[in-house]
């Protein structure tokens, strides 16, 4: 088996993009030998290699994760004010809870290494603690607070019209080894194109998923 079943829908002038970790043949997804892992496939870097394709690079990030995650990467620990403004940030901020154990970090646009050291850790452990990535428009303002709020509740990051409302051009959930994309709609064309060459670059046809696995399934436990 060598193809790859990308769920998609468009809504509100977004799309959405469910991503699984195993092949399949476009039908609801049957989890067994029968119908390998990417991992199996690719590799452990299969999902920093998506991670990487679905990303903008010239824009600053926020990342929701799991501190013992964060500290893995070994990137700074310098306090994040109440108030963020993405197109101005000049350097690696954090803002952690020892509740919960979980740190939200924003990356500037211009610091490559540690965009890479995200896409490279993001996602390793999502099995009971999902994770988000959110990318910053051309002008914004994010309340640490309100990403917090958002990023900690599934019902809000589990809903379309949520995510539609929020001050982003992107946003990547990762939960239990899926990963999910929704992305305004005028770059759906380019990143469609972009996940159709990585998946030749891994020798797999890409292929129509079920719609309802666009976007995490709103029933998905609390983080």
């Amino acid at each position: 088996m060598n193809t790859w079943p990308i769920s998609t829908e468009t809504k509100d002038g977004w799309t959405f993009i469910g991503l699984p970790d195993r092949l399949g043949t476009g039908r609801p997804q049957q989890i067994n030998d029968a119908f390998p892992t990417l991992e199996e496939i690719v590799g452990d870097d299969w999902s920093a290699q998506i991670l990487a394709t679905l990303l903008p690079t010239d824009r600053s990030w926020a990342w929701w994760t799991r501190t013992e995650t964060y500290r893995a990467t070994r990137l700074p620990n310098d306090a994040a004010p109440d108030t963020v403004d993405p197109s101005t940030l000049s350097e690696v901020m954090i803002r952690t809870h020892l509740i919960g154990r979980t740190t939200l970090a924003f990356i500037p646009r211009h610091d490559d290494a540690a965009k890479g050291l995200v896409t490279k850790w993001a996602g390793s452990d999502t099995e009971q603690s999902p994770e988000h990535i959110w990318v910053a428009p051309e002008q914004a303002e994010w309340s640490t607070d309100a990403i917090e709020s958002w990023c900690r509740a599934p019902r809000q990051w589990s809903s379309t019209d949520s995510v539609v409302r929020q001050p982003v051009e992107r946003i990547i959930v990762m939960f239990d080894q899926q990963i999910f994309c929704a992305a305004r709609e005028a770059a759906a064309a380019r990143t469609a194109s972009a996940l159709h060459e990585l998946g030749r670059i891994w020798g797999l046809s890409v292929i129509a998923g079920p719609l309802e696995y666009a976007w995490a399934h709103p029933a998905m436990k609390d983080s």
